[in-house]
């Protein structure tokens, strides 16, 4: 008799470890799906900033960057964060100066030189990932020369829980600047009709 009702008291628990288990795995999956429908509400909010630039001092020279790559998407680990990824493009002609090239980044230079030429036109960039293997060929070489920076941010469930309005946020962008005291962010941007005018 008392064999039985540890028995049924045992199986009892397992069945409600299983009931539990299954709760907790809709609760998660709920939570994955508000996670990905904010990095879809945060993803078409920055959709904004792309075709905008911004000038920023580089050495004894402005250089300007243009908003090439906007992203918003829950990362693969954890699953409960938010990854923005901003990309910024620059033409290799306001980034090498006087710099005496190697043939190769000359050829690499000569070929993004191109592919931004031809962009402009459009203000619009076509062939980013083209761009984007490029300049990371051109600045693996002898003087490190970067057409093309990108800026991860993350967001998790500190922020969620300080409720920052992440639709109407400026990200910080100083790190194209040679000077670590000057601040750039996404608020700097203007249209790349303004950026690119000709004076």
């Amino acid at each position: 008799m008392i064999g039985t009702y540890k028995q049924e008291l045992f199986q009892s628990c397992l069945d409600m470890i299983i009931e539990k288990g299954k709760e907790c795995e809709m609760l998660i999956a709920t939570k994955q799906g508000l996670v990905s429908q904010v990095a879809q509400m945060i993803n078409d909010a920055i959709y904004s900033f792309k075709n905008k630039g911004l000038k920023v001092r580089s050495g004894n020279k402005d250089v300007r960057y243009w908003l090439s790559k906007s992203s918003a998407k829950v990362s693969s680990y954890p699953p409960d964060v938010i990854e923005v990824v901003l990309g910024l493009a620059c033409s290799p002609a306001e980034i090498k100066g006087r710099i005496k090239l190697t043939k190769k980044e000359a050829e690499i230079v000569s070929k993004l030189q191109n592919i931004w030429d031809n962009n402009i036109k459009y203000c619009y960039f076509h062939d980013i990932q083209k761009y984007q293997e490029l300049a990371e060929q051109l600045r693996a070489l002898t003087h490190h020369l970067a057409c093309y920076r990108e800026f991860t941010y993350y967001y998790g469930m500190e922020i969620f829980y300080q409720k920052e309005n992440l639709l109407a946020k400026a990200y910080n962008l100083s790190g194209l600047c040679d000077e670590p005291c000057n601040y750039v962010s996404t608020e700097d941007l203007v249209p790349l009709r303004e950026l690119f005018r000709k004076n």
